[in-house]
């Protein structure tokens, strides 16, 4: 191979695993559970700006986490409830595989202002929207309401959704 060539497989392979962006690294406010310490992204928030981290391997995968402030101007994209979210703040994290990312997985949790969580929605899709699901769970002192929905060819058929109420864990006093 000469050094031509080879200096075009460098650039190509660089290009293809240096691709991302971020103002923010999501990864020192994770816990190990798994969770993250929403005090220290609602402070980092107001001493930043809008938080977000992006990485990407062309047609192969995609990785994505913002937080942000929710209020009117900022409503969710995949809502159940097609209703309005308080004001507060919402962490979304996206994960998308295969070409042009044939299969994703979005996931928006959603905090009120003194950053207690009290709704995560998952939406995932397969084929462009061939297969969809979305499912919703709601936290509240009364319990937990899980809402979950199928759609197949772009939403043109909808099975049966099903919801799901919980209540809330015994109390460790």
């Amino acid at each position: 191979m000469n050094l031509a060539r080879l200096r075009y497989v460098v650039v190509l392979l660089t290009s293809w695993t240096a691709a991302g962006c971020a103002n923010y690294d999501f990864d020192t406010v994770r816990r190990a559970d798994g969770t993250y310490e929403v005090s220290r992204l609602m402070a980092d928030l107001d001493r930043i700006g809008g938080l977000g981290q992006v990485g990407w391997f062309p047609l192969v995968h995609v990785e994505a986490r913002t937080f942000d402030t929710q209020d009117d101007k900022n409503q969710p994209m995949a809502d159940l409830s097609e209703g309005r979210y308080p004001p507060g703040y919402r962490l979304t994290e996206i994960d998308g595989w295969g070409p042009l990312f044939s299969y994703i997985h979005v996931r928006s949790t959603f905090y009120d202002q003194s950053g207690d969580g009290y709704e995560v929605q998952m939406v995932r899709s397969l084929l462009f929207r061939i297969w969809e699901q979305t499912r919703s769970v709601v936290e509240t002192t009364k319990g937990s309401r899980e809402m979950s929905r199928h759609d197949l060819l772009f939403g043109l058929i909808t099975l049966r959704p099903s919801v799901i109420y919980s209540p809330p864990p015994p109390s460790t006093e």
